[in-house]
């Protein structure tokens, strides 16, 4: 993961995104790994009513955004 990736989960209440890098290099395999487990750690924290954007030790934050769904 050398540059950024951006994880994202749109819902009925509206969309999260989420930039991310690695403290560390990983090979192709893990880094789909790693995204996968963003991905589902989002959608987990949307359904237990939680904040979507978490925190991870293993990665570093390049920022976040929310967008409200238009009703």
């Amino acid at each position: 993961m050398m540059r950024g990736i951006i994880v994202a989960l749109s819902t009925p209440d509206g969309s999260w995104a989420q930039r991310v890098k690695a403290k560390r290099k990983y090979n192709h395999s893990a880094q789909r790994s790693v995204v996968a487990t963003v991905m589902l750690d989002m959608l987990r924290r949307h359904l237990d009513g939680k904040a979507v954007i978490g925190r991870y030790e293993s990665l570093v934050s390049e920022g976040d955004a929310f967008l409200p769904a238009e009703r």
